[in-house]
This record gives C-alpha cells, sequence and structure tokens, in this order.
C-alpha cells in the first residue's frame, strides 16, 4: 500500500497553533452572541418592568379617584370595602383607602380653619369698624 507521508513535527505544531486559534475565534465568536442576547434580554426586560411599574401606576391613581369620589358623595363604606379585583388584585385598596382618606380629613381640617379665619364671628378677633 501507500506509505503515509511523515509529518514534520513544525508542520504538526502550525497545525496545531491553527487550530487552536480557530477555536477561539468560534469561542470569542458564540460569547460575543450571548452577550448581545443577554443585552437583548436586559433591555426586554427593562421595558417590561417599565410598563408593569406604568400600569401599577394607572391603577393607583383610577383606584384613588373612585375612592375619592366616593368620599366626597359620603359614601366612605363603600370607598372602604372597594373589590380589589377591579384593580386586578394588584392595588393595595386598603392602603388607598386610608391615604385618600387621611388627604381629605386634612383639606377638610385646613378649610374650616379658612372658614372660621374668615368668620366674623370670632371672638378671638377684635372687631373691625367699632369704636377704639
Amino acid at each position: 500500500g501507500r506509505k503515509v507521508p511523515k509529518r514534520e513535527p513544525e508542520d504538526e505544531a502550525r497545525l496545531e497553533f491553527q487550530y487552536l486559534l480557530l477555536l477561539n475565534d468560534a469561542i470569542y465568536d458564540q460569547f460575543s452572541n450571548l452577550t448581545e442576547s443577554m443585552a437583548l434580554l436586559n433591555m426586554e426586560a427593562d421595558l417590561r418592568s417599565q410598563v408593569i411599574a406604568q400600569v401599577v401606576q394607572d391603577l393607583n391613581r383610577a383606584a384613588a379617584e373612585e375612592i375619592r369620589t366616593l368620599i366626597k358623595e359620603d359614601k366612605v363604606d363603600e370607598a372602604r370595602k372597594i373589590d380589589p379585583n377591579r384593580y386586578q388584585n394588584i392595588v393595595d385598596v386598603d392602603e388607598i383607602f386610608r391615604k385618600v382618606m387621611k388627604e381629605e380629613v386634612e383639606v377638610e381640617k385646613s378649610l374650616m380653619q379658612s372658614i372660621s379665619a374668615l368668620d366674623v364671628n370670632d371672638p378671638s378677633r377684635p372687631p373691625t369698624g367699632g369704636q377704639p
């Protein structure tokens, strides 16, 4: 049969080196593809969490609006018992109720203070336009 030509050791070393270079390139290539996919996944996750945050904000605002309206109409019990399902169970209806209730009480209080400041019959104020 034919004799397989004997390879020189430096040929073998050169081939091995080329092989390692190619392997290296391939690994780097895969790595950069992976990095790219990771970056895309991260972007997607960021977008998704932004969308979720926006939805939560909108639902919170809507719930607060509804609760405030009910309180203003003196339907406090209804406001207190809003079904969390209406806000996809995302919104903490109780917490919002407490917050809105507190705000409304503050508004009421400052209104009362303004009214009493305007009150002519307020004994804490000296009468105006009378004799000194």
